[in-house]
């Protein structure tokens, strides 16, 4: 058998150059029976290079090479017990604060005892070329099991010779590759590597033949690889699940009657006890044809059935103990079709009254866990995971990581620098290349590595919110190690392996994700209740059928409400007239770029209104008769995921599984293959079933179509619940809920369109003030308030200062008590913070007063330097003399200085500046846009957003969002258009432009004809 034990795949970072496909490829092509996997400092590719290496009947050996203070290991993993102590050993080296990468050799015993206190009879192999450390070791635990990887090695610790030879690429002709992805790692010219610095131009996947001209001094070595090889038959097992025990049940009960018991609480929590005769507190209802009572009864039985039992209960305490602490929390994704998780608190809308489909979240044919994902605010999410570690311990719990790897732009820039090309040369080519022509060399060559090299790793992230728990210590079924991001001071834990891997080997994922939606709920509220000591409940509120909230979400004024407020999105509202739960969770789904690519966003929209004007559904729009009855909610538009699978499942007769599958590739962002193995038995179903085959085949490609960007209806429904809530506050308490999106950091604008958006709902905007602003926006009687944070080079400090310290009478009051630096006075001054002081100063009276302040400061400090550093009066007791009565700024500068103090204006619209010149252009005001419909208009705008587009054939135009100060409008530039303006539209404006409003379904887009800056 021909083993090659040494194999370097791309998750040796920036060394190995081929991909585990290629490796395992070749190797069956050149009769290598089993191959070894031997990365460097970890096991991130392993699930991949077993997957690669199967699929061409290649036997995969589990290995990694660990460095540790200077001594280098290669470790082989005999059995399932050798692939624990290599997954404990790297965890060990990479969380154990040793440096890894030390070069030379050296004999420190860290490793040494590390790899001694693992030993035990068959279960891993020790490889190494520092005989010794060998010796040292064999000494310990005896010589079973070690081998020397050179011959001298080998003679001076009396141990086998095995040949294990480094591969860092599958063919010979790839070493300039690996010196490239070398030269890019250590961000170095390949020019400027030394023959130390890469692996030799021999470390190539070699053959049979190629082996033995290598060993022919030493056949020996190989017949010793291939015993070693025979003896390693550890495979990793997929499918399988590894559910934590819940610890809190009481005694005498299982996890099925607990959760049974927890359900029965929820049922009266969600007032459902009416519903039947016979509910009881210690169980659920019984059926008695009620449908709440018969789902829940399918649903605890399911769950039953399938052991999942301490996987709600671990969830549900997670989501008990947030609540408790007064964290907001909301549940998503599919986990809302489930009438369980909606009587745990898990999830906040009624699945049953929204028409979800349980048989997405959770059916007989799925064998992985069921995904439930939680969002908390996003400031409060970390408190969460640090219970989650308390709860189950340290050693048990770990975010999940994810791959960042190479993409086509990033590649060329690296490639092109390893090969000594200078920066502002590569930006040109990356200009020139979009506009097509020919490519010549180098770039030739940049181009052809930059494409081998994409999907490479190229580093480990931190995964938004995948909480990862294990029955045991996390580190006996994978890798561990530190990601550069902190929590709480200390590393974060992560996983070496990303999401697919850690799913397919059976552990439980949670999604614990920050969401700043959330955050903005609670602050208004917040803010609400002490403004006016109301205490608002939205479950007793039902914010969607509040007349106020409905019909702001009709007219799109929904500039700030959580996941409704981007330009498209407003503009789909008004379209649609949204103004319930249904009406918003379908527009936020056909939103997405597969369906409104598509072309299938515009059929939704005209039949929506067909129906609403005539009461009827066409015919025409149903490929078959049967889909009337599947998706005459959608009016024959595939909607969701859940369309998808009930038309499967129904129509196409495929199997609960086999569905599933189906939703797992239409999800998967590689989904092109994945997708054709399910096309078949697809359309086989759809013929059986009666359809005809153009039917079927046009059903396929609008299954297709939306691929990868479907979604959920229970993720669309949960994100409509908060999305109404985020409009109710809009509309009931606008100043709070600004003051909100603005402390949370805003959401699709910047700071400043929606302090605009602000100023056009009435509120009345204030600078900041060192004696009434807090440390963040505040809003409350029809006022909004900017806060402390938001003057630029304000330290904490000096904040926490001004807080404690205040009312403040004067400046030299505000300096002797806050003791502000030079620079901080100064910014306070142009911010208009100090505008309200009761000593009577203008704003420039204030400057020259800081500027003497200054001066006398400095005085004071070199005094102190010339009497031997004692220590100076910083704040000198003699007041500054008034400074001389002065005239105010212009407005102009007023506002110059706001801007230089905030980035951005609070006490004007930056158009207000050129009012008369609006005046003599005779622009229309946006606000009067619909009075002038298929009517020639010129208008003023101040650029909030821009999105290019491409037609469907390959043209570029674009959709800008502008703003006067009585509105914001859209507008579309044609591709005609768009070449002739775009190059003017890369600043804010203000701009002066001309074109045509055009109405479609109440919602008006002025096509662009003409734009060019305001002078």
């Amino acid at each position: 058998m021909v083993v090659q034990l040494a194999v370097a795949t791309p998750w040796s970072f920036y060394w190995g150059a081929s991909s585990v496909e290629a490796m395992a490829a070749r190797a069956a092509e050149r009769g290598v029976r089993a191959l070894g996997l031997c990365d460097a400092g970890g096991l991130w590719g392993a699930v991949p290079f077993q997957k690669a290496c199967l699929a061409v009947g290649v036997r995969p050996i589990f290995g990694v090479r660990l460095c540790v203070e200077g001594v280098s290991v290669h470790l082989i993993a005999l059995d399932a017990a050798g692939w624990a102590v290599l997954c404990r050993l790297v965890t060990r080296a990479q969380c154990g604060g040793r440096p890894t990468d030390s070069p030379g050799l050296g004999h420190s015993r860290v490793l040494l005892d590390w790899v001694a206190a693992e030993s035990g009879a068959g279960t891993f192999a020790v490889l190494s070329h520092d005989a010794i450390w060998l010796s040292e070791l064999a000494r310990l635990v005896g010589k079973d099991d070690l081998f020397a990887t050179t011959a001298e090695a080998a003679f001076q610790a009396g141990l086998p010779f095995v040949a294990a030879p480094q591969v860092v690429m599958a063919d010979p002709g790839l070493h300039a590759r690996h010196r490239l992805l070398v030269a890019m790692g250590r961000n170095m010219r390949v020019g400027h590597l030394s023959e130390a610095d890469v692996a030799p131009a021999s470390a190539w996947l070699k053959g049979g033949d190629a082996l033995k001209a290598m060993f022919q001094d030493a056949p020996e070595a190989l017949r010793c690889a291939e015993r070693l090889a025979e003896r390693s038959n550890f495979v990793i097992p997929l499918g399988l699940k590894h559910l934590p025990r819940f610890p809190g049940l009481p005694k005498g009960r299982t996890a099925d009657a607990h959760l049974a018991r927890l359900c029965a609480r929820g049922w009266k929590r969600r007032r459902l006890q009416g519903r039947v005769s016979n509910a009881q507190s210690s169980g659920p209802p019984q059926t008695q044809g009620d449908p709440y009572a018969a789902q829940l009864a399918r649903e605890l039985d399911l769950i039953r059935d399938q052991g999942l039992a301490d996987y709600f209960l671990v969830v549900a305490d997670l989501v008990r103990w947030a609540r408790g602490q007064g964290i907001h929390t909301v549940g998503r994704g599919s986990a809302a079709n489930s009438l369980v998780c909606w009587l745990l608190g898990m999830t906040q809308i009624d699945p049953l009254k929204n028409g979800l489909w349980f048989d997405r979240f959770l059916n007989p044919g799925r064998r992985d866990f069921p995904d439930v994902d939680l969002d908390f605010a996003w400031d409060e999410r970390d408190r969460v995971l640090a219970y989650a570690q308390k709860r189950w311990g340290a050693s048990r719990v770990a975010m999940l990581s994810t791959h960042i790897t190479f993409a086509e732009r990033g590649a060329i820039r690296e490639v092109a620098k390893a090969m000594g090309l200078p920066p502002a040369e590569i930006t040109a080519f990356q200009r020139r290349r979009r506009l097509g022509g020919d490519i010549e060399e180098p770039w030739r060559t940049v181009l052809r590595e930059a494409h081998a090299i994409d999907g490479f790793p190229r580093h480990l992230g931190v995964h938004p919110g995948g909480l990862i728990l294990a029955p045991g210590r996390l580190s006996e079924h994978l890798p561990l190690q530190h990601a550069k991001k902190q929590a709480g001071g200390r590393p974060l834990v992560v996983t070496q392996w990303d999401m697919g891997p850690v799913e397919e080997i059976g552990l439980l994922k949670i999604d614990l994700l920050g969401n700043r939606g959330l955050a903005v709920v609670r602050d208004a509220s917040k803010m609400v209740r002490a403004n006016t000591g109301l205490r608002i409940d939205f479950d007793r509120l039902a914010p969607e059928q509040d007349s106020r909230t409905r019909e702001s979400l009709m007219r799109g004024d929904t500039m700030g409400c959580f996941y409704i407020e981007s330009p498209s999105m407003r503009s789909l509202l008004r379209k649609l007239r949204c103004h319930d739960v249904a009406s918003l969770t379908a527009a936020s789904s056909i939103i997405r770029p597969g369906i409104s690519s598509s072309g299938m966003m515009r059929a939704y929209i005209d039949r929506f209104h067909h129906v609403q004007k005539t009461g009827v559904h066409d015919a025409a729009w149903y490929l078959h008769p049967r889909l009337r009855e599947l998706l005459g909610e959608t009016y024959g538009v595939m909607t969701y995921q859940e369309d998808v699978l009930r038309i499967a499942q129904e129509l196409a007769g495929m199997t609960a599984s086999e569905a599933d599958g189906l939703r797992k590739a239409m999800s998967h962002k590689r989904s092109a293959e994945r997708m054709s193995h399910w096309q078949d038995q697809f359309c086989s179903g759809l013929l059986a079933a009666g359809f005809g085959s153009i039917a079927a085949h046009e059903l396929w490609r609008q299954v297709e179509s939306f691929a990868g960007y479907s979604f959920c209806k229970a993720h669309s429904a949960s994100y409509a619940a908060l999305s109404f809530r985020s409009a109710w506050l809009r509309a009931h308490f606008p100043a709070e809920f600004m003051a909100s999106v603005l402390r949370n950091h805003g959401g699709f604008f910047d700071t400043f369109a929606y302090l605009a958006e602000a100023r056009r709902m009435g509120l009345q905007l204030q600078l900041p003030c060192v004696n009434d602003s807090a440390l963040e926006f505040c809003g409350g009687a029809g006022a909004l308030r900017v806060g402390l944070r938001e003057i630029k080079t304000l330290g904490r400090a000096l904040i926490g200062r001004l807080l404690a310290h205040r009312p403040f009478l004067a400046m030299d009051d505000l300096a002797q008590r806050a003791r502000p630096q030079p620079a901080e006075f100064e910014a306070l001054v142009r911010a208009g913070a100090c505008d309200t002081l009761p000593d009577g100063l203008t704003r420039a009276e204030r400057m020259r007063w800081v500027a003497l302040w200054r001066r006398r400061r400095s005085m004071c400090v070199a005094e102190a330097v010339g009497a031997h550093w004692q220590a100076p009066p910083l704040f000198p007791n003699q007041s500054i003399p008034a400074p001389p009565a002065v005239q105010e700024f212009s407005r102009h500068r007023l506002l110059e200085l706001e801007e230089e103090a905030l980035g951005w204006l609070v006490s004007a619209h930056p158009l207000q500046l050129y009012a008369q010149k609006i005046r003599d252009a005779g622009a229309l005001a946006a606000r009067d846009l619909p009075q002038h419909v298929n009517q020639r208009v010129r208008l003023v705008g101040w650029q909030v957003t821009q999105k290019p587009v491409r037609t469907r054939d390959g043209r570029r135009m674009g959709f800008l969002s502008f703003e006067d100060t009585t509105a914001m409008y859209e507008t579309v530039l044609f591709p005609d258009a768009w070449r002739r303006l775009a190059p003017w539209t890369l600043t804010r404006g203000p701009y002066l432009l001309e074109g045509i409003p055009r109405r479609e379904f109440g919602d008006i887009t002025v096509e662009v004809y003409s734009l060019r800056l305001f002078q």
